[in-house]
């Protein structure tokens, strides 16, 4: 904070005050919180992997005109793949498309 000085109607002085701040306390991380690199033990895949995958899958001519829903457009089309290879039973249903795009299964 600062606070004037005045001789007669000059302001003459500045003063400014200065006071310590309180250390802050380190705030912890949230518990579910997890690491994009790191691959869940449910599905093996990690979630940069979902999404590299997803959009691949969505670019696949092939793949496109046997699971693309009519009208779909791409992103919505790459959105819904990303949801679904959280599941494991589409992950194995998509495994060939999945391995002809470059994944390797680690398990």
């Amino acid at each position: 904070s600062w606070t004037q000085r005045k001789t007669g109607r000059k302001v003459t002085h500045l003063i400014f005050e200065f006071s310590e701040k309180k250390a802050q306390k380190a705030k912890p991380k949230k518990e579910n919180s997890k690491d994009k690199n790191t691959a869940d033990l449910f599905h093996g895949l990690t979630e940069k992997q979902i999404e590299l995958f997803s959009s691949k899958l969505a670019h696949d001519s092939e793949f496109g005109s046997r699971y693309a829903k009519v009208g779909e457009d791409m992103n919505a089309f790459s959105q819904r793949i990303s949801r679904e290879l959280q599941d494991i039973e589409k992950q194995r249903l998509y495994l060939p498309y999945l391995k002809k795009l470059g994944f390797k299964n680690s398990a």
